[in-house]
């Protein structure tokens, strides 16, 4: 509030800014001030239930994975116990707060005073990842440290990286360089602080320029590490013009076929005359073997070099003198080129002096086994004390340090992270997740043993351009019976500020003198190089040269035009995939990922494919090109995923459902991915895309492509959405937004009890004793099945349906979704059962004596007649599927958001068919027996009349079967419902041809014995059918223009007046039925008085022959015509109710004959059917 307290001011109290304080979170300059005027935040309300037993923050424990023997349990190299001193010495350092080495650990956060980290063991990795991730999983080794340190090998880093994210550990490797674990979607928990293989290639490409290499040959191991070795220096080289072949040989050395894989990938090399290679040896023995078959092939002497990386020259400082003796040419005066640890300041030699100071007998526990199989060899004596006494001696030392101080500077901000939760206990667990520590950890800079610590944010990798790399020379000793390897320069970034190698003593080759031999090629550069100071240079990324032997300089390179692109060093451009063109924010056309789609078509893969390009926008949607998918038009529906295949649109069978986009909404989840690198930019570039123009324009929310109240991630926007319930198509939120508790369970059985009582009230009241109505209902049935015909009914005239659906006993008209889950499978189960239910609830009322038999009989045989419609259309339903992509599901053409692939499916086909041959065979029987009954003559017999007389008591004699035909008519509409679906035109004709039909046969046999009911039912089929055209009507016009505002209206008037005439006639129709029945009931009332008067009389003996009633004399009488006029039109009726039968009438004279002139006060069997035949 504002001093005047009459309004607000806006005040800034903080900032965020990495610029400023180099890492994330708050920064505030004074207190926010919440709602009670303090500045404690309130709580969000949530209560963790979740018991949590709290571990140590304060302690970090390591697991180091290191090669101390190999696989043969023979002692390993002697890094293995250097490392792991130095590893113990890191720790200490750390805890406590040494800050000889790395000046961070003695100004650490005084949050961080009592965080420790440990070492929790030392396991051998036996140079094999096999036994490496045994011993991680079979010994829960996840459940006792907190991140992997190690392993020196690639091949075994690989799948421990791998496995040990699945549990959430990070890995820091201090050695393995493969560029296989750059890729953060496999080894997404990762880091090393070595730099990867692209370092190494990168440092190689250089030495290549120095000596102006421009063809090499290489040849590597054949596993991890050697594949993804030689793939980065053909790459790297690649990039900078110089050609390369590669070569693998077997890394397993007791291989059968070890010998034979180097021999033939030497062979490949020199018959590609290669005189310039690198070896990326794995062993002592593949140094040997490949050395043996160089000099047996000749590619060792003045005119060739070989170049190995610096680890693979290490290992030969250990080699016996008799084992390289046979290969003394091929290794003297080769090269060696890699990382090295030993940094450009002075911590190298800090570490160095305080290793010399070590005993081993404080080191002894390194010697201890871990494991049952990790054992030493029984003579193996370590650590020797030389380990100490020599110093520093690998090159990869530094690196260990540098990963034991990043844990623990990871574990203090870990700490930080911690203490910021406020106590919460969710925020506590992230914190301490193993995701937390490596995230800090990536973003951490110090000063290391090998120079400034800085990650790549994305892979975990050390950043190159912070690293050392040295090229040694191996030269013959002053003895001359070995080999020294001797430092000649380095490349750094940091020293020099630019790359290339600076050479601190000349580099000495075969021939004796510091000239490199030539590559043998040609002073004429090829396709897609220029000539630069006699060196071939490639044409930069977004040009081309085509001249085969090209002498000019870097002008003879030609620009790629609008539609093409191509790499460094090309002889022609490539051409953008059909139908796209180059982003025109990218000026160097340099890639394939630079093409982007023309308008009106889309992308499903990025770079766009070169097989499909870019793919046609599909009918019924709207596509801005670039990287941005389609979004579907009013009325239809595609798929909101990522667009990462080809998209269909489909039309939403209530189309004002389907609202449809008005802008992209969705965007190639690659390209947002590349584009997204920057992690602080992330959730603003998901939201954003670029169109064909090559500009950046925002995503709508997909959610928005359906109304409110229905998902968008189901076909045709047809699921239900948490906190909403439906009346047919009616999506109508829950009350007082209850869900899935006590009151929505209330709510829900309230609604569904209320629509059972309507059922019931529909078949046991009103059909059975209001004729007119029974034909306004059928009607409704009628219509209930077309307005689920596939026409684009407007949202206004849809609100009415459910009426008709009522009509039709369908369950499905409420959907309880406020309760509980709802579907199709729900609906089926529970309408196939109703019948049963009404059967049960009637057998219910008899037994209780609620009910008479008949009627009870009755009303559970009638509900099944009545809701057959219902049923039909559900047990065909089952068998009615469609398609729909890209989910590549079947859905039920019904309940598009119920699959059809599912178990339950068979299951509920096999009962609908059951149902179907129920529905036949209760229908064949029941006319069976009605038929049987007419030839027996007992249609009018009390006990047929009472069970089965909702069947034909309506109709006139001689249209009995009339019950057939409306049966045979609804079974047909639905039959066009379920099958005719794909086409609404086609259901819209089939259905007009039946009504049609239907109708001519009303209107010839005039069923129904009251004319009231003939011309209800003749005018319901007439409205039916004004409903089908209707249907017709908002079909074409959402097809032609779309439905104007205006024509929706007017249709629903046409619709709202033809529904209300036709119910005010059927309600004055009825009225009159009732008026007469009420009339009917009077004359019949003074009937019974009547005969009852006779028959006592007749018993005095006072009436000798006939007792007539005139009528004549109550002419002038107009209640007397009109109950003349309605005993004439029931007259059996009228006996059924008297209790008597009615004799002949003279209809002459209007005199009613009651009995004879017997003594037998009932009439024969002759009179009797003399009277109902004349209907007196």
């Amino acid at each position: 509030p504002n001093a005047a307290g009459d309004g607000l001011d806006l005040i800034e109290v903080g900032y965020e800014s990495k610029l400023i304080t180099g890492e994330p979170g708050w920064t505030l300059t004074r207190d926010f001030t919440f709602f009670d005027g303090t500045s404690t935040p309130p709580s969000d309300g949530i209560i963790d239930t979740q018991s949590w037993e709290r571990p140590n923050v304060n302690v970090v424990r390591m697991g180091f994975f290191t090669q101390f023997t190999d696989a043969k349990l023979d002692p390993a190299d002697w890094p293995a116990f250097e490392h792991a001193t130095v590893a113990a010495l890191a720790v200490d350092a750390f805890n406590s707060r040494d800050g000889t080495i790395v000046d961070e650990f003695a100004h650490l956060d005084a949050s961080c005073k009592d965080v420790r980290i440990e070492l929790a063991g030392f396991w051998n990795t036996l140079r094999s990842p096999i036994p490496t991730v045994n011993t991680f999983l079979l010994d829960d080794l996840h459940e006792d440290i907190d991140i992997i340190v190690g392993a020196p090998k690639s091949a075994v880093t690989i799948p421990l990286s791998m496995v040990g994210s699945i549990f959430h550990e990070p890995t820091i490797s201090y050695a393995s360089t493969s560029a296989l674990l750059d890729e953060a979607g496999i080894h997404p928990s990762f880091m090393r602080t070595i730099p990867s293989d692209f370092g190494t290639a990168a440092a190689f490409r250089d030495w290549c320029h120095h000596n102006m290499w421009t063809n090499v040959g290489i040849i590597a191991p054949d596993d991890e590490y050697g594949r993804g070795l030689e793939e980065a220096i053909i790459d790297t080289l690649a990039e900078a013009g110089i050609k390369s072949d590669g070569a693998f040989m077997r890394a397993d050395r007791d291989a059968d076929d070890f010998a034979t894989s180097i021999a033939a990938g030497l062979e490949g090399l020199r018959d590609r005359r290669d005189r310039i290679f690198y070896f990326v040896p794995y062993s002592i023995e593949h140094v040997v073997e490949v050395g043996r078959q160089a000099i047996r092939m000749g590619l060792v002497g003045p005119d060739y070099a070989w170049t190995m990386p610096l680890e693979g020259a290490g290992m030969l400082s250990f080699a016996k003198a008799e084992d390289i003796e046979g290969i003394f040419d091929f290794l003297r005066d080769a090269g060696a080129i890699g990382a090295t640890s030993r940094g450009p300041g002075p911590k190298w030699a800090r570490l160095d002096a305080i290793l010399r100071r070590q005993n081993a007998s404080d080191y002894a526990y390194l010697n201890t086994p871990t494991t049952e199989t990790d054992t030493r060899a029984a003579d193996a004596k370590w650590p020797d004390q030389s380990v100490y006494d020599e110093g520093l001696t690998f090159s990869t030392t530094g690196f260990v340090y540098d990963a034991i101080a990043s844990v623990g500077i990871g574990a203090c901000l870990t700490k930080q992270v911690f203490d910021r939760c406020g106590g919460s206990a969710e925020c506590e667990r992230d914190a301490l997740d193993g995701d937390t520590l490596l995230a800090v950890m990536k973003t951490e800079v110090f000063e290391g043993v090998s120079g400034p610590v800085r990650y790549d944010q994305s892979t975990g990798s050390r950043l190159a351009e912070s690293a050392t790399y040295l090229v040694k020379n191996l030269v013959p000793n002053a003895a001359g019976d070995g080999l020294d390897l001797i430092e000649v320069g380095y490349e750094s970034k940091l020293i020099t500020g630019e790359p290339g190698w600076t050479l601190t003593r000349d580099f000495t080759f075969f021939d004796g003198t510091s000239t490199p031999p030539s590559d043998g090629i040609v002073d004429t550069c090829g396709y897609g190089l220029y000539l630069s100071n006699k060196v071939c240079v490639p044409c930069t990324a977004g040009t081309y040269q085509p001249v085969e032997a090209n002498r000019g300089g870097d002008e003879s390179c030609r620009v790629c035009n609008e539609t093409s692109w191509s790499e460094a060093g090309q002889r022609y451009c490539t051409l953008c995939p059909e139908h796209s063109h180059i982003w025109l924010d990218k000026l160097a056309h340099d890639g394939p990922e630079d093409c982007i789609c023309d308008d009106g078509y889309y992308a499903t893969e990025w770079p766009v494919s070169a097989k499909h390009g870019c793919r046609s926008c599909p009918h019924d949607t709207t596509c801005h090109g670039g990287m941005t998918g389609p979004y579907p038009d009013a009325g239809h529906w595609l798929s909101p995923g990522a667009v990462d295949t080809w998209v269909k649109s489909y039309h939403c069978r209530y189309n004002w459902i389907c609202k449809g986009g008005s802008a992209p909404a969705t965007c190639q989840e690659e390209w947002m991915d590349a584009m997204a690198s920057d992690e602080k930019n992330v959730s603003q570039q998901r939201r954003r895309c670029v169109n064909a123009k090559g500009d950046y324009i925002a995503l709508e929310n997909t959610g928005g492509w359906c109304k409110q109240g229905w998902d968008v991630e189901t076909a045709m926007c047809s699921g239900e959405v948490d906190g909403f319930f439906y009346i047919d198509v009616q999506a109508i939120k829950c009350p007082g937004s209850h869900t899935r508790d006590a009151e929505a369970w209330v709510f829900s059985m309230f609604c569904f009890l209320l629509l059972l009582l309507l059922f019931i009230l529909i078949n046991d009241v009103v059909r059975p004793n209001f004729p007119v109505f029974d034909a306004v209902l059928l009607t409704y049935q009628d219509i209930g099945i077309i307005t689920l015909f596939w026409f684009e009914w407007s949202q206004k005239i849809s609100k009415m349906f459910f009426v008709f659906r009522v009509a039709l006993l369908d369950v499905d008209v409420y959907e309880p979704t406020c309760a509980t889950d709802w579907g199709f499978n729900w609906a089926f189960r529970l309408m196939l059962s109703l019948p049963l239910l009404f059967a049960a609830a009637n057998a219910f009322g008899y037994v209780t004596g609620l009910r008479e038999g008949g009627k009870a009989f009755a009303g559970a045989l009638s509900f099944f007649i009545n809701a057959q419609a219902s049923l039909l259309f559900y047990c065909l339903a089952v068998f009615s599927c469609r398609h729909v992509h890209p989910m590549d599901t079947y859905y039920y053409v019904e309940e598009l958001d119920t699959s059809c692939e599912t178990e339950s499916t068979l299951v509920m086909r096999i009962f609908a068919a059951a149902y179907l041959a129920l529905i036949g065979g209760v229908t064949s029987a029941l006319f069976m027996r009605l038929k049987r009954a007419a030839d027996r003559d007992e249609l009018n017999t009390e006990r047929v009349l009472l069970r089965y007389g909702f069947m034909y008591k309506t109709f006139r004699m001689g249209a009995l079967w009339w019950g057939v035909v409306r049966i045979v008519k609804q079974a047909s509409l639905v039959f066009i419902l379920t099958i005719a679906w794909r086409s609404p035109e086609d259901q819209a004709v089939w259905a007009l041809i039946v009504l049609t039909v239907y109708g001519f046969g009303a209107a010839r046999w005039q069923p129904s014995q009251l004319h009231e009911v003939n011309n209800s039912e003749l005018a319901g089929v007439g409205i039916t059918i004004v409903v089908v055209c209707l249907g017709l009507s908002f079909t074409s016009l959402n097809n032609d223009d779309g439905l104007s505002d205006k024509a929706e209206w007017r249709y629903v008037g046409y619709f709202a007046a033809a529904q209300i005439l036709y119910l005010i006639g059927a309600s004055w129709a009825t009225f009159r039925d009732v008026w007469a029945v009420r009339a009917r009931l009077h004359v019949a009332k003074q009937v019974n008085a009547l005969h009852s008067r006779v028959v006592r009389a007749r018993r005095r003996g006072r009436l000798r022959s006939q007792m007539s009633f005139d009528l004549e004399s109550t002419e002038d009488d107009s209640s007397s015509r009109r109950a003349w006029r309605a005993l004439r039109t029931v007259g059996s009726a009228v006996a059924a109710m008297s209790g008597r039968d009615i004799g002949a009438t003279d209809t002459a004279s209007r005199r009613v004959s009651f009995f004879d002139a017997s003594d037998d006060p009932e009439p024969s069997t002759e009179r009797r059917a003399a009277g109902v035949a004349a209907g007196g």
